[in-house]
């Protein structure tokens, strides 16, 4: 978890993190772009939900391209522990067992 929030709050400044809230905001009124802008999106939902529900999964990377604007369009800079702290309550407990991570439960390469 430490560091999908880390990475989360690197993008201050960064070329590619402002490309990619223009993107999302130009999809607001381009419904073609949708895809292109939802991409980031499923992948990152797709790598929570090795280890979180589907619901919650998407609600976090909901959340994270919030964070993604905050950063970007903001001076004082979330506190790391406040973004952890959120994320928490929206991811919820890990499960222990998903079938990508066969009989021994929790998937140990995504940090918690």
């Amino acid at each position: 978890m430490a560091a999908l929030v880390a990475l989360s709050l690197s993008y201050q400044g960064g070329e590619r993190a402002v490309v990619e809230a223009e993107l999302y905001l130009a999809a607001t009124r381009r419904p073609e772009l949708r895809p292109l802008a939802d991409c980031w999106r499923t992948a990152l939902v797709d790598v929570l939900t090795l280890r979180f529900p589907q619901d919650r999964s998407r609600a976090a990377a909901v959340f994270l391209d919030g964070v993604l604007l905050d950063v970007l369009s903001n001076a004082t800079p979330l506190e790391p522990a406040a973004v952890t702290a959120a994320l928490r309550a929206l991811l919820g407990t890990p499960v222990t067992a998903h079938p990508a991570a066969g009989a021994k439960g929790r998937i140990s390469s995504i940090p918690s």
